[in-house]
């Protein structure tokens, strides 16, 4: 029998399949509308608040052997797959790799990092609105003949575009779950001022190396994080906030240069040859970061 889930949209109540697809059971309005655009990026709008942040989904995909789709410009196809819904199919091609390398990803001193990439993994993304933000599925399916181990993503650029959401203080107003609770991050260790990932097992920063890679640009901190992942910002008149996060999500970053952006980044583990793994996300707008926190918690764990 197939399995089906009952999710409050921006649709009504709707019935999800194990395809992803939604059916409407009644319809409701919702304050949130989104557009993708010719990139991997979606606008998110807030029709109240007349607010807009852009979610780059997802922005990269790896493991420990390779890197499968990364952060660079990309054009895939979207799909209206519902009302409310988008989405689309992407899997890299030796043209894409051939683009990145000719890109030649490097650190702050110019020199050249070395990744590998990776063929055979076939990237869903879906988002879908609901009354107070969207809801994120993201599915990877192993079409090669051999399994990949340790698989990872970047669940997503989220990035204030609204002055509510960007003003000097940025970093204050940037959370993360610690001990049950939003802590701000700048009660936090961090070792760039200005962005920062943290690892829910220190370990990872030196031992994953994608991330000792970047930690030039990153950071990193000692700080003791939760796990899933949930980061959040308020704005600056305190009167609105966001969260973000994903399921077995294990890592989350901010950023306070002109990105502005929040960053929850799941967990796949190892996906078999013929064999797919799917985690969902959600992206939520409300007045209270710690009340917002909890909703979503109670989504993802």
């Amino acid at each position: 029998m197939q399995r089906r889930e009952f999710i409050k949209t921006a649709g009504g109540i709707i019935c999800v399949g194990v395809s992803g697809c939604a059916l409407p059971i009644f319809k409701q309005e919702s304050n949130i509308s989104i557009k993708p655009t010719e990139s991997r990026r979606v606008e998110i709008y807030h029709k109240v608040w007349d607010m807009q942040w852009d979610l780059q989904f997802p922005e990269v995909v790896w493991s420990p052997e390779g890197v499968f789709m990364t952060w660079p410009k990309l054009e895939p196809k979207w799909k209206r797959l519902s009302a409310n819904c988008w989405g689309y199919e992407w899997r890299s091609t030796p043209e894409y790799i051939a683009e990145q390398e000719k890109f030649g990803h490097r650190d702050s001193k110019g020199n050249s990092i070395q990744q590998s990439y990776l063929l055979g993994l076939v990237i869903q993304p879906r988002i879908e609105t609901l009354d107070n933000g969207v809801a994120l599925t993201l599915e990877l399916r192993n079409e090669s003949e051999v399994e990949f181990t340790g698989v990872g993503s970047d669940g997503g650029c989220l990035g204030a575009r609204s002055a509510g959401f960007q003003d000097h203080d940025e970093v204050a107003r940037s959370f993360i779950m610690q001990g049950g609770k939003m802590v701000s991050m700048k009660e936090l260790h961090r070792t760039i001022p200005i962005r920062c990932k943290y690892n829910a097992e220190y370990n990872e920063y030196d031992e994953l190396s994608r991330m000792s890679a970047y930690e030039w640009f990153w950071g990193r901190s000692r700080a003791g994080i939760d796990t899933p992942v949930i980061v959040g910002a308020v704005s600056s008149d305190g009167s609105k906030a966001v969260v973000f996060g994903w399921e077995q999500s294990t890592s989350g970053s901010q950023n306070a240069d002109g990105h502005h952006c929040l960053h929850s980044q799941p967990r796949f583990g190892n996906i078999k040859a013929g064999a797919a793994s799917r985690r969902r996300g959600y992206i939520l707008f409300g007045d209270k970061v710690d009340d917002l926190a909890r909703e979503l918690r109670e989504k993802i764990a």
